[in-house]
């Protein structure tokens, strides 16, 4: 689409053989005139894409749109129009965030530090499950840090290197921040095409992933002492602090929480198996049951909503909790172990309270769904001092006891949902969690 400060430039097609046939289309990849150049291709590569992380933080909406929606298009057009081609899409070391081990390999925890990154990984995965849903032959390179020929020197958004390498043939010196130790490994264009053209031609790289990088890595210091010598020019690199804006642990703390199946009363959501128990038993009828060997960690509402309210209190508070450096980051709310039940075992269990009976409706054409869900909470106890206040039976008889109540008369709600919370908090306070205390 040639996006102006992106990488694009009709100028890189130059030199092309006059014999060689090249149509170009300007188009944003998501709009529906790119089906006819889809059409009868062979191979696609799909190296869309806005790469400034900077960028994606000032703007992160137009990131959103060009890196996950375009793309997302783009594929539903591919799938009817080009079902057979071979698809590299070309994705990004920065999906990683910040290693936790050396050499980072494909299995490696996916934990982005800026919006580029995620939508990124969004990007990749859709890619991903367009392969194994609709059958594209689709792979992904994750590319680090590429240079060569026709590198823009004048969009500083097209990464370090091009900063760097403009700066040293002006004679301008190279400032970094912190001490310059962070490293980096990069790689030569030519060595992304021909990898480009491994993956469009390999059987066996349908539906992988691949890092791209390279065997040598060196501090940003030593990169920009490298280009100053190529260039002659007398540069001078210098390390400068981090501004307080990007200085690590500075700007709004977050974290993010995450739950198990979670059920209470005040849930009257479709496809959900304690709403439908509930509206099947005020019917009087049987309940239907799609799945019922799934395992699912089952807990009530207010174990996950006490653990987001005292997550959010240590992060505001730093004298609640000793591993403040650690907050910052994702944590489970999840029941314990016991509580991890199969649906018929749910299922069971609420007619302990509201009597009924069910109907075994499994399908084995019907979508997949995982067998076995569980959440380890380990974390949440040793950093928060959270743990789960309700065993299994208890969860489900005030669920059932808030349904049955409310279905009485609906005057009593609030009175019924603050009494249940004080139950809560007083079943917390006695075993010891640390927010009721």
């Amino acid at each position: 689409s040639l996006v102006p400060e992106h990488g694009g430039d009709p100028d890189n097609l130059a030199g092309i053989d006059s014999t060689a046939r090249v149509d170009v289309l300007v188009s944003d990849i998501g709009a529906a005139d790119v089906a006819d150049a889809l059409r009868g291709a062979d191979v696609v590569f799909n190296v869309a894409g806005q790469v400034s992380h900077l960028a994606s933080m000032q703007a992160p909406l137009r990131d959103l749109d060009l890196n996950v929606r375009s793309h997302l298009a783009f594929l539903e057009t591919l799938r009817h129009a080009a079902p057979q081609a071979r698809v590299v899409q070309t994705s990004t070391r920065q999906v990683y965030g910040r290693p936790r081990y050396l050499p980072v390999d494909e299995d490696h925890p996916t934990a982005p530090v800026d919006v580029n990154g995620i939508d990124k990984l969004a990007c990749e995965q859709l890619h991903l499950i367009y392969a194994r849903v609709h059958g594209l032959r689709v792979s992904a390179l994750r590319l680090t840090n590429v240079y060569g020929p026709r590198l823009h020197l004048d969009r500083p958004d097209q990464g370090f290197l091009a900063v760097f390498i403009r700066r040293a043939l002006l004679g301008e010196d190279i400032t970094l921040f912190g001490d310059g130790s962070q490293c980096r490994d990069c790689l030569y264009v030519d060595d992304v095409v021909d990898a480009m053209i491994a993956a469009a031609t390999c059987p066996e790289a349908v539906g992988e992933v691949f890092n791209l990088g390279h065997h040598e890595s060196l501090s940003l210091a030593e990169i920009a002492g490298r280009i100053i010598d190529a260039c002659g020019s007398g540069s001078q690199v210098s390390c400068v602090p981090w501004p307080d804006d990007l200085a690590p642990g500075s700007g709004v703390k977050l974290a993010s929480a995450r739950a198990g199946n979670v059920i209470g009363g005040g849930d009257w959501a479709l496809d959900r198996i304690v709403p439908d128990c509930i509206r099947a038993l005020q019917r009087g009828e049987a309940i239907p049951v799609r799945n019922k060997v799934a395992t699912r960690p089952w807990q009530h509402v207010l174990e996950p909503l006490s653990g987001y309210l005292w997550l959010g209190a240590c992060l505001s508070d730093s004298r609640l909790s000793s591993f403040n450096s650690e907050l910052m980051s994702a944590f489970n709310f999840g029941p314990s172990l016991a509580s991890n039940r199969t649906v018929a075992a749910l299922v069971q269990e609420i007619l302990k309270h509201w009597p009924g009976r069910w109907d075994d409706k499994s399908d084995p054409n019907a979508v997949h769904e995982a067998k076995l869900l569980n959440l380890a909470t380990d974390k949440a106890h040793h950093f928060l001092g959270w743990s789960p206040a309700w065993p299994f039976a208890t969860t489900i008889a005030e669920t059932v006891e808030w349904y049955r109540r409310a279905d009485e008369s609906a005057k009593g709600i609030h009175a019924l949902t603050s009494g249940q919370i004080a139950t809560y908090t007083a079943s917390a306070k006695s075993a010891g969690v640390s927010w009721a205390g």
